[in-house]
């Protein structure tokens, strides 16, 4: 693509999720489009009677058996969003698929990270969800949840921020509705929201699920609906159009930004606009010429482009008889009825019908996916154009096949987009074909990917999706694909990784692991982390060395204490650059500089990502080097020793624990060591049996040893009073197989075992500024467990209007115990484990670690104030930290010991 003539103003869309009839995600959606189907379900007989209709009820023929549906609308993962299975079973489907499909699109986009540090907003748009909650109110028990509670996961209004808050985003919230135009408008607002700085990313788009078991619709002469069952926009034939459902979102970052963090971009949004028809129409239902035509040339001015530089629009294109002519008539105008140029005309609504609120977004991702490949679907159902339609008065034409599309005088590839709401809200917008990626990005010999899954189902599963993807994929980039698994996902418990060259040692890799039943979750409680730091030799030198060459952020730590060095006439650096990888040093001064620098900086660097060090220790020039991580000792002090032989030292008081390798004394946080330690000979021995008992025996340990040994593994092998098994530890070192392998490679290694084991790596901290780009892989695989979507609103749902001939009954009945009665920490447990979704609750762990936050708590309060008559706020009752602590304040309420204590937030 050539230079753009930016405005600055334009959006960049970078993440895509959607699901449409026929199509699960948008990969699936545009194979259909690019083959042509049509994802219209005509029901037989028999599927009829099924669903309840009666053909009686048909007069004259009318009925039309089609119905456009979504598969698996039932399927949602309750757990992975914290919610109960009851609570599940309650809310609305829309608020589940939206909530998964959320999720997936920021995966898409490569930003489901926790340690993402961009605000997100939220922007979208929902269909009615006044059937849902009518049958939830006369089908289920609800006497669970509270009113509130029940309007949290039912109502529209609450669909993004219950997103926001359920997904962390911390952006703006809004619920946007404008009819057909609902999505569309969304995604206009949410291109504002992000030039004028209130977010850094929005997720916006769409959702409109049909929740009535549909057996098809009658027509009538005059409604929006086809008589034969095909949408067939801009056709002789058209009659109409057909109901539908589909849910699409979007990912969106303001151009400038994606570019600079090597974002993986669609397609480029240059401009939007969005106005209303008024009353220029002859109903409120009917289009404008006026106002549609006034829309899409405000969108051209604003991204600041002239008519004939598009060459295909997404039409709203609904195949009514009054809808199409009106619309092309405002293209035309739009674009001054210019027939010298060309430009190609679809809707999407041809292949999957009206997806009434997601039609827009629908129809924005259709087009992004064709300016990314450079395709453009045929319209199916097309054969000869509407004669009510003036083709001949404008560039606009129609096309049947696939259309390559090619940039003319190395201009960019320009579309618009257009979604018409009945009420007059029209959207229109401007795409252009993103820029191209950077390729000056460094790539590795071999890569390292990440794969991981809430539960051991899910993970196998996903590693499945994930080969048949990569065997799909003819060009991949396997550094993209690594660097977007470690950085753009979520880490979750069960885990796996592997390290290889290529696509096909990549793809026989995978199939080990989804053959291994032993994939196991990381264990709950912490591992303790103990870095031991031998005594210096050749190959730690080499490694630190290489390592100094290859890492930018690694060498810059490095030289700032160098520089220092320079300064007193030692020229470090020199001597680092002209170390042959198989030579002793001469200068064994500089060399115990150089390994003392390295280890503590390397160590440093593990910090810097994320890994929690528990213990130091070590040996010879290493036991320096874990003083130094330690807090005892400071690195330059201990440099000038080594160079100048002093003595003088100030000790201080140990930050973390600290084990003397051949004294078997462990230094605790805050204690202080003699400095006539320091100062004596370092010590090659390791002798502290009982120091390294005490730890590993006290929790399962990560044992990583800071340089080319195995040495204090090889003495807790041989300390057989240490009980010292494999369950007990994971050791891991800087010693490498392959002693040709570079010393980033090592490095990712090691970070890769640390986080099989648990370590949370903040993997951006292992890259520089030229990064590779993000890519677009497969989304997490969600447990596909079912909950109720189809409503029940049949005449015999209604008892509340039923008339009985039921006495009333005055028998009277002796007293039931009720559970006042009862043990109070056995029913305030009860409820914990009801409303939380737990097998058996922790008293003593923290309420929000159970998964109790402040909705969650609304719920257990009023169930806990009900069956024990007592009365506490929500506030205090949050105030407390483990279930043992509410379980006491209750007990003194009953007691009336209770005192509250009033606090102030500030």
């Amino acid at each position: 693509m050539a230079a753009n003539n930016n405005t600055g103003l334009e959006i960049a869309i970078i993440g895509i999720s959607c699901r449409v009839p026929g199509a699960n995600d948008w990969r699936m959606f545009w194979d259909n489009l690019l083959n042509g189907e049509e994802s219209i379900t005509k029901l037989s007989e028999q599927e009829l009677l099924k669903r309840g209709f009666l053909f009686k009820e048909s007069n004259n023929n009318t009925h039309v058996p089609v119905v456009a549906e979504l598969e698996d609308k039932g399927n949602f993962d309750a757990a992975f969003f914290g919610f109960t299975s009851y609570e599940a079973s309650i809310m609305s489907p829309v608020h589940r698929m939206f909530l998964q499909s959320a999720w997936e699109a920021l995966e898409d986009a490569g930003y489901a990270s926790p340690d993402r540090e961009e605000e997100i907003s939220i922007y979208v748009g929902s269909g009615d969800d006044t059937p849902w909650k009518a049958h939830i109110m006369l089908n289920n028990n609800v006497t669970k949840l509270d009113s509130h509670t029940l309007d949290f996961i039912t109502n529209k209004d609450h669909l993004p921020t219950l997103t926001s808050y359920k997904l962390n985003l911390k952006g703006p919230s809004f619920s946007i509705n404008t009819a057909c135009s609902s999505s569309l408008s969304a995604i206009h607002l949410a291109c504002r929201g992000l030039l004028f700085g209130e977010a850094k990313l929005a997720l916006t788009g769409g959702i409109s699920l049909v929740l009535e078991h549909k057996a098809g619709y009658e027509f009538k002469e005059g409604s929006i609906y086809s008589k034969d069952g095909h949408c067939k926009a801009f056709d002789k034939g058209a009659t109409g159009t057909i109901g539908s459902e589909g849910l699409g979102i979007v990912i969106l970052k303001r151009l400038e930004d994606a570019v600079k963090d090597n974002d993986h971009i669609y397609a480029v949004i240059k401009g939007s606009a969005a106005n209303n028809d008024g009353n220029r129409k002859v109903g409120y239902t009917a289009p404008s010429v006026e106002g549609e035509m006034e829309c899409i040339r405000m969108a051209h001015k604003i991204a600041g482009i002239d008519a004939d530089s598009v060459s295909y629009v997404e039409a709203h294109g609904t195949g009514t008889t009054l809808g199409d002519p009106i619309e092309v008539e405002a293209l035309n105008r739009a674009f001054e009825n210019d027939t010298n140029h060309k430009c190609l005309l679809g809707s999407v609504k041809n292949n999957i019908g009206h997806t009434d609120t997601a039609a827009g977004v629908i129809g924005l991702i259709k087009t992004a996916l064709s300016l990314k490949y450079r395709q453009i679907p045929g319209t199916i159902n097309f054969s000869t154009p509407n004669p009510k339609i003036n083709f001949n008065e404008g560039p606009f034409y129609v096309k049947k096949e696939i259309h390559e599309w090619k940039s003319t005088n190395k201009n960019p590839l320009r579309a618009g987009v257009s979604s018409f709401g009945i009420g007059g809200t029209n959207v229109h917008l401007v795409l252009e074909e993103a820029p191209e990626k950077n390729k000056n990005v460094k790539k590795e010999a071999s890569e390292l990917f990440l794969f991981s899954a809430r539960s051991k189902d899910s993970l196998q599963n996903y590693l499945l999706k994930f080969k048949a993807f990569l065997k799909n994929q003819k060009d991949v980039s396997l550094n993209e694909v690594a660097y977007t698994l470690q950085t753009g996902r979520k880490h979750f418990d069960y885990r796996a990784a592997i390290s290889c060259k290529n696509k096909e040692e990549l793809i026989m890799h995978l199939d080990i692991l989804i053959d291994k039943e032993n994939v196991e979750k990381i264990t709950e409680d912490k591992k303790t982390v103990l870095l031991f730091f031998p005594d210096m030799n050749d190959n730690d030198i080499t490694f630190y060395r290489n390592l100094y060459q290859e890492k930018e952020d690694y060498r810059n730590q490095i030289d700032k204490h160098i520089a220092a060095l320079e300064l007193s006439g030692y020229n470090l650096k020199k001597w680092i650059n002209e170390t042959t990888v198989f030579t002793k040093s001469e200068d064994k001064v500089l060399a115990k500089v150089f390994v003392l620098l390295s280890a503590y900086t390397f160590a440093n660097l593990l910090k810097t990502y994320g890994t929690c060090i528990d213990f130091t220790s070590g040996t010879g020039i290493g036991e320096y080097t874990a003083a130094c991580v330690s807090g005892i000792l400071q690195i330059e002090e201990v440099i000038s020793m080594i160079l100048y032989d002093e003595k003088e030292m100030k000790i201080k008081a140990a930050q973390i624990p600290f084990i003397q390798a051949a004294k078997d004394v462990i230094i605790k946080e805050g204690i202080l060591t003699p400095i006539k330690y320091w100062v004596n000979r370092r010590s090659l021995i390791i002798n502290a049996s009982k120091s390294f008992s005490e730890i590993v025996q006290q929790n399962p340990s990560v044992i990583l040893e800071i340089g080319d040994s195995n040495n204090l593994v090889a003495f807790l092998k041989t300390a057989s009073v240490l009980n010292f098994t494999k369950e007990k530890y994971v050791s891991i070192s800087l010693s490498s197989k392959d002693k040709t392998d570079k010393a980033s490679f090592i490095l990712k290694n090691i970070l890769k075992k640390l986080w099989l084991e648990g370590e949370n790596i903040n993997w951006k901290k292992n890259y520089d500024a030229n990064h590779p780009a993000i890519t677009s892989l497969p989304v997490y695989e969600f447990e596909k467990n079912q909950y109720p979507h189809i409503i029940n609103l049949a005449a015999e749902s209604l008892n509340f209007i039923k008339k009985t001939n039921e006495k009333i009954n005055t028998e009277v009945k002796a007293p039931v115990a009720s559970k006042k009665n009862e043990n109070t920490s056995a029913v305030i447990k009860s409820v914990f484990v009801e409303f939380l979704g737990l097998e058996k609750v922790d008293i003593d762990k923290d309420l929000f670690e159970i998964g109790c936050d402040s909705l969650k708590g609304m719920l257990v309060l009023n169930k806990i104030k009900n069956e024990l008559q007592i009365e506490l706020s929500l506030m205090d009752f949050m105030e407390h930290s483990s279930v043992r602590e509410v379980i006491e304040t209750i007990e003194a309420i009953k007691n009336k010991q209770y005192k509250k204590i009033k606090t102030i937030t500030i």
